[in-house]
């Protein structure tokens, strides 16, 4: 598997990996209109393909096929970890939180931090992030429960 930087072009092929990820493993977690509504935000390519330019944004990529993708801010904020459906549990989540997480020692960042779903809460804490607590989040007329999370990079 290679990581390589975000670029332009591998836009479509994430929307669609998002999408179908979402829908199919964040589906025992969330009802309908919660997944609509998370997996719609990657419609507005202006906004979504923005922050994916402006983050520090890598793929994973397999066999010339994108298996995962993550981005972080400048200032630590993990926005997206994600693994294909099909790819799940072979490390890719891993591999690329391993790389914004080396990522944000080498910009001096004392830590990073995130919101992760309901689907996504385990696998964080199991990398050692710590749990701050519930977030009630409400979009449109949709609410939803995040957690908000913390990884130390000085103890790491």
């Amino acid at each position: 598997m290679e990581i390589r930087p975000y670029q332009t072009p591998d836009y479509d092929e994430i929307r669609t990996l998002f999408q179908t990820t979402i829908y199919r493993i964040a589906a025992s977690d969330y009802n309908e209109r919660q997944l609509a509504l998370w997996a719609a935000s990657a419609d507005d390519q202006e906004r979504f393909g923005r922050t994916l330019a402006q983050n520090h944004a890598f793929v994973a990529v397999e066999a010339g096929q994108i298996v995962g993708f993550a981005d972080m801010t400048e200032d630590g904020y993990i926005d997206r970890v994600y693994t294909h459906a099909d790819w799940q549990g072979r490390g890719i989540a891993t591999a690329l939180l391993d790389h914004l997480v080396g990522l944000a020692r080498t910009l001096g960042l004392a830590s990073v931090y995130l919101e992760s779903s309901q689907t996504a809460r385990t696998f964080y804490e199991q990398y050692g992030f710590q749990n701050g607590g519930e977030v009630l989040r409400k979009k449109q007329d949709v609410t939803y429960v995040n957690y908000e999370m913390t990884y130390a990079l000085s103890k790491n």
